[in-house]
């Protein structure tokens, strides 16, 4: 991602904070982790070069990356978690387990790639690597997903614009790149089309409106959406099939373009209110 991503992020979130659309605190953290992403992903250097495998992979329907791993320099991974962690222990005034992780098998390696895989295949204990911390397995697992960001968003950049203007075609709910599940929704143009955003690696691709990017039902009459407070420009799409939720932002509500990864930060409300309806986020 260029520098003016990161510039633009910043400025939507002190949008939403002058709105008081966040808790005491929230807006800090978040702006302190995508300046530690910011600064990871510069050092990582340009943007790499296309893959041949990659584009035979997607051409098979198949994720870009299958067969390959996100190179994680040590170098750079090390110094980002120790700020994640500086970040994390101020806000919640005690020590995050970061040594936990440096602790974990293949800790000694240049690359920490087998980290990321093991994270993204549920095969990490996170109720252990937060046992007596003071911290719940939820917040390691943000944690460390933030902290792969960069180097996944590195890794989909020679993809994103090739995805987003359907040079290959992908009509799958999970991320043609890494394989996440689809994190957020926007609804864009005049039409409303509909185009899903991964959290890790932040490719954007086109995906159907009346769909659940989650169990891929299409059944319209089984996907219904709520709002909250009178907010028509953000809402959670509801698959009663597999009872999951997409938030999404419909940018002719809200009457301007939209970043998806601030947009997410924007809306805990809406995930408060799916948790109490007892629905589950797979991303």
């Amino acid at each position: 991602m260029s520098a003016s991503f990161y510039q633009r992020c910043r400025a939507e979130l002190q949008r939403y904070e002058a709105e008081k659309a966040f808790p005491e605190g929230y807006t800090g953290l978040n702006k302190e982790i995508m300046e530690i992403q910011e600064s990871a992903r510069e050092q990582l250097g340009p943007t790499p070069r296309l893959s041949e495998a990659a584009l035979n992979n997607l051409k098979e329907d198949q994720i870009a990356l299958t067969g390959q791993s996100v190179p994680i320099p040590v170098s750079v991974f090390r110094p980002a978690a120790l700020k994640l962690a500086a970040a994390f222990s101020r806000v919640a005034g005690q020590p995050f387990p970061v040594e936990k992780i440096f602790a974990l098998p293949g800790s000694s390696s240049d690359d920490w790639h087998t980290l990321a895989e093991d994270l993204l295949a549920g095969r990490l204990d996170l109720a252990e690597l937060a046992e007596g911390s003071g911290y719940n397995a939820e917040t390691i697992a943000y944690f460390l997903h933030s902290l792969m960001v960069p180097f996944y968003e590195h890794q989909s950049e020679p993809y994103r614009q090739m995805l987003m203007d359907k040079e290959i075609a992908w009509n799958r709910g999970f991320c043609p790149v890494c394989g996440s599940p689809a994190r957020y929704g926007v609804y864009h143009g005049e039409k409303g089309f509909r185009k899903l955003y991964c959290g890790l690696c932040r490719t954007e691709w086109p995906f159907p409106r009346h769909m659940c990017p989650h169990c891929e039902n299409p059944e319209m009459a089984s996907i219904r959406s709520f709002t909250i407070g009178g907010d028509q420009a953000h809402a959670a799409e509801v698959c009663d099939h597999c009872q999951s939720y997409l938030k999404a932002t419909d940018e002719r509500q809200l009457r301007r373009e939209c970043i998806a990864a601030v947009e997410d930060l924007a809306t805990p409300g809406i995930d408060l209110t799916a948790a109490g309806q007892g629905l589950s986020r797979p991303a």
